[in-house]
């Protein structure tokens, strides 16, 4: 039903009057017209309109923004209808134990398969969005996040007491220098068996240990650590750096960030400025200002 609501308030929003200063709020043309009738109840367009500024006025509102922003900035082809049609079959199977798949949608609060294509294009879009913003901003992202690619072997040192983990730490170091294989000699030597894995970091790692995320963050190309004595100093690291070419780092670091929120943040806050998105309501705007401030630029 909230969607349902979303989709014709979508709709009368173009019937909407915003006065241009700056605490405005909305008025709804004919607002005593009657969009609803259930028994002797009756619901008007300034009912509706009231509800959904109550409930759903911001999420409401950035919906229909970035769908503009993202066909301003994205143009229709055959790769968007690829990636919405993909989509559109996925949400499809998804949906089919749910019924009848109109029905489903009607439901959702889409009028006919074609309006919901409509919302997976925009969906198709929203994403190309964000690699576009990726891709002109490439070298700063890189700068800002340092990714890269790295396995390690810890070993502990509670137990053995420290001087007695460094010298296997140096051990380890040695038989990987010759060619050993790093699983093997993670094997022998490391504690913790899953830093032996290839994994894709980045300086907002926050499980990784501060020395080990300090020593990561000078790294300009593959190499193998010293022993990296841990923070609380009862045991060794020894890291190898395996990927730090950008070109090589590529799929994984534009994964990472679009799972990242301050990064869609961010992205979606660049296009909405570009865009000159613009709240005149009140009402509006200090909702949006408290819970999504980067739509608004700075």
């Amino acid at each position: 039903m909230k969607k349902l609501i979303k989709i014709i308030v979508i709709a009368l929003s173009l019937c909407c009057i915003l006065a241009g200063c700056e605490d405005a709020t909305a008025t709804v043309s004919n607002p005593k017209e009657v969009l609803i009738q259930i028994g002797k109840q009756k619901i008007t367009k300034q009912d509706l309109y009231d509800r959904m500024m109550k409930d759903d006025a911001a999420n409401t509102i950035l919906t229909k923004a970035m769908e503009i922003v993202a066909n301003a900035e994205i143009p229709d082809s055959e790769e968007i209808t690829k990636a919405a049609q993909e989509k559109f079959d996925t949400y499809k199977e998804q949906m089919a134990s749910q019924g009848d798949f109109e029905e489903v949608l009607k439901n959702l609060g889409y009028e006919s398969t074609e309006a919901f294509m409509k919302y997976c294009v925009t969906i198709a879009k929203s994403e190309a969005l964000q690699d576009k913003y990726i891709e002109e901003n490439r070298d700063a992202l890189y700068q800002e996040y340092m990714p890269l690619k790295a396995r390690m072997i810890f070993v502990d040192g509670s137990s053995i007491g420290n001087d007695a983990a460094r010298e296997k730490a140096l051990e380890a170091i040695t038989k990987l220098k010759t060619g050993e294989d790093f699983g093997t000699v993670a094997e022998q030597y490391s504690d913790k068996a899953t830093l032996a894995d290839e994994t894709f970091y980045t300086r907002n790692s926050s499980s990784l240990d501060y020395n080990v995320l300090s020593y990561l963050m000078t790294v300009q190309n593959p190499t193998l650590s010293d022993p990296i004595v841990n923070s609380s100093a009862n045991g060794y690291y020894v890291i190898q750096t395996t990927v730090t070419n950008q070109r090589q780092l590529k799929e994984d670091f534009t994964a990472y960030l679009k799972n990242l929120s301050t990064f869609l943040d961010e992205c979606n806050g660049y296009y909405f400025t570009k865009h000159n998105f613009t709240i005149y309501d009140i009402d509006v705007y200090n909702t949006i200002k408290a819970n999504y401030p980067s739509y608004l630029g700075k």
